[in-house]
């Protein structure tokens, strides 16, 4: 995933671009396009304002980074407890909504 920011500890993007080679593929034979493919892996991770590409990517919304302040694990909380409170889930979720929404305004979506 990208480096994080020393200031702030927050990332410089939500996502990772990268090529992929399927590996069931036999060693003797040579690699075929068909083998090969791109993938987008998407993180949940605070990056605040950002720009990318010369795009100005907006900053998570106030109550996402407000919820931050107050739990020092979001959003990398450990999945041993399923039980999130309301106020939990709500930061998740807007969370999600901004990471999708800014890679569809960097154009990452039409690159597939």
């Amino acid at each position: 995933m990208s480096q994080t920011r020393p200031l702030t500890g927050n990332c410089k993007r939500h996502w990772a671009r990268g090529k992929i080679r399927y590996p069931e593929t036999p060693a003797d034979q040579p690699s075929q396009e068909s083998n090969e493919g791109e993938i987008l892996y998407i993180k949940s991770s605070l990056t605040g304002a950002a720009k990318y590409n010369n795009i100005v990517l907006p900053s998570e919304p106030a109550d996402v980074v407000n919820f931050k302040f107050m739990h020092k694990h979001f959003p990398h909380d450990t999945t041993a407890n399923q039980w999130f409170t309301e106020s939990q889930f709500e930061s998740y979720r807007r969370l999600g909504y901004h990471v999708i929404d800014e890679i569809q305004t960097s154009g990452q979506w039409k690159q597939f």
